[in-house]
């Protein structure tokens, strides 16, 4: 059985996740990149695993919307998942409402929830779609 494969963007995310717990516990495959141009990079190379992205609206080098957007001109398929926890007035104005979005700081189980929510499974033994 595949597990479904999410892409993360954001240095800040990715040292917030603990290896035995938060989406690396789950039946989830992980591709980490430091930043959006490095998420975009990894995203070419797996374009056809990728359900789902995860990205920082704010990181060096592409941000998150940016490289949200070159990611589905090149595959249109994946999700889009963008986080910050930067003030309402900063996200509104990078354009947050075009993809769905979580608020950092973030209980693990509730961004768990929301990742399940959005490429529509709601078990552990996910399959790939």
């Amino acid at each position: 059985m595949a597990w479904p494969t999410i892409a993360i963007g954001g240095r800040r995310l990715t040292q917030s996740l603990p290896p035995k717990n938060g989406i690396r516990a789950t039946r989830f495959r992980v591709a980490v990149a430091e930043n959006g141009a490095a998420g975009l990079e990894a995203f070419i190379q797996l374009k056809d695993e990728i359900c789902l992205v995860l990205a920082d609206i704010i990181m060096p080098a592409v941000g998150g919307i940016e490289m949200a957007e070159s990611i589905l001109r090149i595959n249109p398929q994946p999700k889009i998942l963008l986080m910050s926890g930067y003030s309402d007035e900063v996200i509104e104005r990078q354009g947050r409402n075009r993809y769905p979005f979580v608020r950092k700081p973030f209980i693990h189980s509730i961004l768990i929830e929301k990742i399940r929510s959005i490429i529509g499974t709601n078990s552990d033994a996910a399959t790939t779609t």
